[in-house]
Protein backbone atom coordinates (compact mmCIF):
# COMPACT_ATOMS: atom_id res chain seq x y z
CA UNK A 1 0.00 0.00 0.00
CA UNK A 2 1.20 3.60 -1.10
CA UNK A 3 0.01 6.76 0.06
CA UNK A 4 1.11 9.88 -2.04
CA UNK A 5 1.18 13.88 -1.06
CA UNK A 6 -0.43 15.99 -3.22
CA UNK A 7 2.05 18.70 -5.09
CA UNK A 8 4.79 18.86 -7.95
CA UNK A 9 8.46 17.61 -7.84
CA UNK A 10 10.74 20.36 -7.02
CA UNK A 11 12.80 19.71 -10.02
CA UNK A 12 9.75 20.58 -12.69
CA UNK A 13 9.45 23.63 -10.72
CA UNK A 14 10.94 27.11 -11.86
CA UNK A 15 13.57 27.95 -9.38
CA UNK A 16 12.71 31.67 -7.49
CA UNK A 17 14.41 33.20 -4.65
CA UNK A 18 10.83 32.53 -2.73
CA UNK A 19 11.27 28.86 -3.21
CA UNK A 20 14.44 29.19 -2.01
CA UNK A 21 13.40 30.70 1.21
CA UNK A 22 10.71 27.84 1.97
CA UNK A 23 12.99 25.37 1.27
CA UNK A 24 15.59 26.56 3.43
CA UNK A 25 13.08 26.71 5.90
CA UNK A 26 11.56 23.22 5.63
CA UNK A 27 15.02 21.89 5.74
CA UNK A 28 15.32 24.00 8.82
CA UNK A 29 12.14 22.50 9.92
CA UNK A 30 13.40 18.98 8.97
CA UNK A 31 16.66 19.15 11.33
CA UNK A 32 14.94 21.10 14.34
CA UNK A 33 12.41 18.15 14.38
CA UNK A 34 15.03 15.49 14.48
CA UNK A 35 17.72 16.89 16.41
CA UNK A 36 16.43 15.17 19.55
CA UNK A 37 15.65 11.93 17.70
CA UNK A 38 17.95 9.48 19.10
CA UNK A 39 17.47 6.11 17.52
CA UNK A 40 19.21 3.19 17.53
CA UNK A 41 20.85 3.38 14.28
CA UNK A 42 22.54 0.96 12.62
CA UNK A 43 26.18 0.70 10.58
CA UNK A 44 25.89 0.59 7.25
CA UNK A 45 27.60 1.35 4.21
CA UNK A 46 25.68 4.02 2.40
CA UNK A 47 27.39 4.85 -0.66
CA UNK A 48 25.89 8.70 -0.48
CA UNK A 49 27.02 9.56 2.91
CA UNK A 50 29.46 12.03 2.84
CA UNK A 51 31.37 11.08 5.61
CA UNK A 52 32.43 8.22 3.78
CA UNK A 53 33.11 10.26 0.51
CA UNK A 54 36.52 9.33 1.00
CA UNK A 55 36.32 6.03 -0.03
CA UNK A 56 34.86 6.86 -3.20
CA UNK A 57 38.22 7.96 -4.74
CA UNK A 58 38.59 4.22 -6.00
CA UNK A 59 36.08 5.49 -8.50
CA UNK A 60 38.18 8.18 -10.29
CA UNK A 61 39.24 6.16 -12.81
CA UNK A 62 35.36 5.82 -14.26
CA UNK A 63 35.55 9.57 -14.86
CA UNK A 64 36.36 11.38 -17.62
CA UNK A 65 39.69 12.62 -18.01
CA UNK A 66 38.23 16.25 -18.33
CA UNK A 67 36.15 16.08 -14.74
CA UNK A 68 38.61 13.88 -12.94
CA UNK A 69 41.25 16.42 -11.16
CA UNK A 70 38.32 18.25 -9.93
CA UNK A 71 36.82 15.64 -8.32
CA UNK A 72 40.43 14.95 -6.62
CA UNK A 73 40.85 18.01 -5.54
CA UNK A 74 37.46 17.48 -4.11
CA UNK A 75 38.91 14.66 -2.40
CA UNK A 76 42.13 15.47 -0.97
CA UNK A 77 40.30 18.72 0.33
CA UNK A 78 37.54 16.50 2.33
CA UNK A 79 39.60 14.65 3.54
CA UNK A 80 41.63 17.14 5.33
CA UNK A 81 38.51 18.62 6.90
CA UNK A 82 37.46 14.86 8.08
CA UNK A 83 40.43 14.56 9.74
CA UNK A 84 40.50 17.68 11.73
CA UNK A 85 37.78 20.27 11.77
CA UNK A 86 34.89 18.00 10.64
CA UNK A 87 34.91 15.89 13.65
CA UNK A 88 34.02 18.58 16.19
CA UNK A 89 31.01 19.21 14.51
CA UNK A 90 27.64 18.85 15.91
CA UNK A 91 26.31 15.67 14.93
CA UNK A 92 22.33 14.44 14.76
CA UNK A 93 20.09 11.71 12.28
CA UNK A 94 19.89 13.89 9.01
CA UNK A 95 17.50 13.02 6.00
CA UNK A 96 20.48 13.55 4.14
CA UNK A 97 18.91 13.45 0.30
CA UNK A 98 17.02 16.97 0.14
CA UNK A 99 17.58 16.93 -3.49
CA UNK A 100 14.75 17.96 -5.74
CA UNK A 101 13.87 15.05 -6.64
CA UNK A 102 12.56 14.10 -3.15
CA UNK A 103 11.01 17.63 -2.09
CA UNK A 104 7.61 18.27 -3.49
CA UNK A 105 6.20 22.06 -3.91
CA UNK A 106 2.29 23.33 -4.28
CA UNK A 107 1.17 22.53 -7.59
CA UNK A 108 -0.48 26.16 -8.04
CA UNK A 109 2.43 27.40 -6.19
CA UNK A 110 6.07 26.52 -6.68
CA UNK A 111 6.91 28.69 -3.67
CA UNK A 112 5.21 26.67 -1.34
CA UNK A 113 6.49 23.51 -0.01
CA UNK A 114 4.04 20.87 -0.10
CA UNK A 115 6.08 17.60 1.26
CA UNK A 116 9.18 16.00 2.07
CA UNK A 117 9.65 12.44 0.87
CA UNK A 118 12.24 9.49 0.62
CA UNK A 119 14.11 9.00 4.17
CA UNK A 120 15.86 5.89 3.30
CA UNK A 121 18.74 7.54 3.38
CA UNK A 122 19.09 8.86 6.53
CA UNK A 123 21.97 8.82 8.78
CA UNK A 124 23.88 10.23 11.85
CA UNK A 125 26.03 12.52 10.59
CA UNK A 126 27.22 16.11 10.73
CA UNK A 127 24.36 18.56 10.37
CA UNK A 128 25.50 20.62 8.06
CA UNK A 129 25.89 17.53 5.75
CA UNK A 130 22.18 18.24 5.30
CA UNK A 131 22.80 21.27 3.75
CA UNK A 132 25.55 20.24 1.79
CA UNK A 133 22.95 18.41 -0.34
CA UNK A 134 20.38 20.65 -0.41
CA UNK A 135 22.43 23.29 -1.99
CA UNK A 136 24.53 21.40 -4.61
CA UNK A 137 21.42 21.08 -6.54
CA UNK A 138 21.02 24.84 -6.51
CA UNK A 139 24.52 26.39 -6.31
CA UNK A 140 25.32 26.06 -10.45
CA UNK A 141 21.92 28.01 -10.97
CA UNK A 142 21.12 31.85 -11.30
CA UNK A 143 23.44 34.21 -10.85
CA UNK A 144 26.26 33.86 -8.51
CA UNK A 145 25.38 31.64 -4.95
CA UNK A 146 22.33 34.20 -4.66
CA UNK A 147 19.64 30.77 -5.04
CA UNK A 148 22.24 28.60 -2.12
CA UNK A 149 22.65 31.92 -0.03
CA UNK A 150 19.02 32.47 0.02
CA UNK A 151 18.73 28.97 1.11
CA UNK A 152 21.01 29.06 3.73
CA UNK A 153 20.03 32.08 5.40
CA UNK A 154 15.92 31.11 5.82
CA UNK A 155 17.48 27.58 6.72
CA UNK A 156 19.77 29.25 9.70
CA UNK A 157 16.83 31.59 10.61
CA UNK A 158 14.99 28.41 11.77
CA UNK A 159 18.02 26.29 13.22
CA UNK A 160 20.95 28.67 13.87
CA UNK A 161 24.41 27.57 12.65
CA UNK A 162 27.99 27.82 14.70
CA UNK A 163 30.51 29.44 12.53
CA UNK A 164 32.48 25.97 12.50
CA UNK A 165 29.80 24.60 10.39
CA UNK A 166 29.70 27.68 7.96
CA UNK A 167 33.75 27.22 7.41
CA UNK A 168 33.21 23.89 6.42
CA UNK A 169 30.28 23.93 4.35
CA UNK A 170 32.07 24.63 1.11
CA UNK A 171 34.39 21.82 1.39
CA UNK A 172 30.95 19.26 1.89
CA UNK A 173 29.23 21.38 -0.98
CA UNK A 174 32.12 20.16 -3.51
CA UNK A 175 32.39 16.68 -2.06
CA UNK A 176 28.53 16.61 -2.46
CA UNK A 177 29.36 17.32 -5.88
CA UNK A 178 32.30 15.27 -6.96
CA UNK A 179 29.96 12.50 -5.41
CA UNK A 180 27.74 12.88 -7.97
CA UNK A 181 30.22 12.79 -10.95
CA UNK A 182 31.86 9.81 -9.21
CA UNK A 183 29.09 7.69 -8.71
CA UNK A 184 26.93 8.39 -11.62
CA UNK A 185 29.39 7.92 -13.83
CA UNK A 186 30.63 4.82 -12.40
CA UNK A 187 27.26 3.34 -12.32
CA UNK A 188 26.03 4.49 -15.99
CA UNK A 189 29.20 2.44 -17.10
CA UNK A 190 27.90 -0.49 -15.15
CA UNK A 191 24.23 -0.47 -16.01
CA UNK A 192 24.77 1.52 -19.43
CA UNK A 193 21.03 0.41 -20.03
CA UNK A 194 19.74 2.58 -17.70
CA UNK A 195 22.00 5.66 -18.10
CA UNK A 196 20.07 8.34 -18.46
CA UNK A 197 17.88 8.06 -15.28
CA UNK A 198 21.55 7.55 -13.41
CA UNK A 199 22.93 10.97 -15.13
CA UNK A 200 19.56 12.77 -14.24
CA UNK A 201 21.61 14.99 -12.14
CA UNK A 202 25.08 14.79 -13.79
CA UNK A 203 25.09 17.73 -15.78
CA UNK A 204 23.76 20.04 -13.07
CA UNK A 205 26.81 18.65 -10.65
CA UNK A 206 29.47 19.22 -13.41
CA UNK A 207 28.11 22.36 -14.08
CA UNK A 208 28.45 23.47 -9.63
CA UNK A 209 31.77 22.43 -10.15
CA UNK A 210 32.72 24.44 -12.83
CA UNK A 211 31.52 27.07 -10.84
CA UNK A 212 33.11 26.36 -7.52
CA UNK A 213 36.62 26.31 -9.21
CA UNK A 214 37.15 29.65 -9.52
CA UNK A 215 36.28 30.35 -5.30
CA UNK A 216 38.77 28.71 -2.69
CA UNK A 217 36.88 27.18 0.41
CA UNK A 218 38.19 30.09 2.33
CA UNK A 219 36.44 32.54 -0.27
CA UNK A 220 33.23 30.51 -0.27
CA UNK A 221 33.15 30.28 3.46
CA UNK A 222 33.71 34.39 4.18
CA UNK A 223 31.26 34.94 1.20
CA UNK A 224 28.83 32.48 3.05
CA UNK A 225 29.04 34.63 6.70
CA UNK A 226 29.09 37.44 5.15
CA UNK A 227 26.05 37.03 3.11
CA UNK A 228 23.98 35.60 6.13
CA UNK A 229 25.10 38.62 8.37
CA UNK A 230 23.36 40.62 5.79
CA UNK A 231 20.37 38.86 5.68
CA UNK A 232 19.94 38.77 9.14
Amino acid sequence: MLTFLEGAPLHQAPRSAGQMRALGEALGVVARALSDFRPEVPQQDLLWDLCKAGSLRELTPFVGAERRSAAERALDAFELMAQGPMRALPRQVIHNDFNPHNVLVGADDPERIAGVIDFGDMVEAPRINDLAVALSYQVALGAGFDLAVTALAAYCRVFPLTSEEIACLPTLLRMRLAMTILITEWRSKLHPENRAYILRNHALANAGLVKLANFSDAALAAHFQASLETLA
